[in-house]
């Protein structure tokens, strides 16, 4: 609360002098001539989850780039920042790489890595690549512009898909390490409550994380409302999620109470 949020890409774009547009069906003839007349040496592409035909760059003098937040072709695709969590990578990074007709797949002009925290949330992470990217997008304009600007072109069968989760993503894996299960369970929880499977179909569904503990001295003798889940090498603690003090004292819920509850995601 009082926090000052941050300002919209239009209100930044605005502030500066520089047009938005809002557009439609990029397919559309006319919204390509348009953006074909637009006079510019090179389309920058970031966040946006639809394909840019080729007529709209292919002209330009330094053609089209896109920023994507990873190592390409590590988690090509719309959501790799949860998959960075899911598969708990100790690197992160960005890719600056040229527009081709397949999604984050063109050649890589800029590229970094940067380690992953410990326990960071996605919003911190997010923000982490934000700059990453921001300061390869700057290195590659002037690389396009000057002509120096070389292109690698990816391995493609080096490449995984980041798709967008599903419901059944945000389980926790009981065989992952606990410290794996901790980052996962804070990554991503802006996004949903994760849960933890419990016998009969059931979830326990995690509110808030509290770190973890190795499995040196058996289970964690805990305080209620706090509670050790056990994993290969340790137990996560956390509060369990109380969606209703009357009927779910203990975060315990069936698959088809989460479904009615729905899970938020990006």
């Amino acid at each position: 609360m009082g926090a000052t949020p941050a300002p919209t890409v239009a209100a930044l774009a605005g502030a500066h002098g520089v047009e938005v547009w809002r557009v439609g069906d990029l397919d559309n003839p006319d919204v390509q001539h348009e953006l074909v007349t637009v006079s510019a040496d090179v389309v920058v592409v970031a966040c946006y989850n639809r394909l840019i035909p080729a007529a709209v760059y292919a002209e330009r003098a330094c053609g089209g780039i896109n920023l994507h937040p990873s190592v390409l072709p590590q988690k090509r695709g719309p959501d790799p920042l949860f998959w960075v969590f899911r598969d708990d990578d100790r690197l992160v990074g960005a890719t600056v790489h040229a527009l081709s007709d397949r999604f984050d797949a063109g050649p890589i002009i800029r590229q970094a890595s940067i380690p992953k925290p410990d326990g960071i949330a996605e919003p911190e992470l997010d923000g982490l690549l934000a700059n990453l990217g921001a300061s390869l997008l700057l290195e590659s304009l002037a690389a396009l512009l000057t002509g120096a600007a070389a292109h690698t072109d990816q391995a493609n069968t080096e490449s995984t898909w980041a798709r967008h989760p599903r419901p059944d993503d945000f389980s926790l894996d009981a065989g992952w390490t606990a410290q794996h299960a901790m980052n996962f369970a804070q990554g991503i929880a802006v996004r949903s409550h994760p849960y933890y499977p419990r016998p009969g179909g059931q979830r326990l569904v995690i509110g808030t994380v509290h770190g973890w503990t190795a499995a040196v001295c058996g289970e964690p003798r805990l305080p209620p409302p706090l509670i050790a889940l056990r994993f290969l090498d340790g137990w996560l603690i956390v509060t369990p999620f109380d969606s209703d003090a009357a009927t779910s004292p203990t975060g315990l819920v069936s698959p088809a109470t989460l479904a009615h509850e729905g899970n938020t995601m990006r």
